[in-house]
């Protein structure tokens, strides 16, 4: 499900989270996260594209 998730960085994870009935996601920094969020992480940001989106790394499950 595609999702757009605002503020990321490069390097940051994308964490899944409910947002209202829907899903989510939160852009979280690699050395602030906890071992819960990297356990959940769905990705990770490798770069940001020229029209300013995240170009996002799908982590295999």
């Amino acid at each position: 499900m595609p999702v757009n998730v605002a503020g990321v960085r490069p390097g940051d994870y994308i964490v899944p989270l409910q947002d209202g009935t829907g899903m989510g996601g939160t852009a979280a920094d690699a050395a602030g996260m906890s071992l819960a969020q990297h356990q959940a992480a769905v990705g990770r940001a490798i770069a940001i594209e020229a029209d300013g989106h995240a170009c996002i790394v799908v982590q295999a499950v």
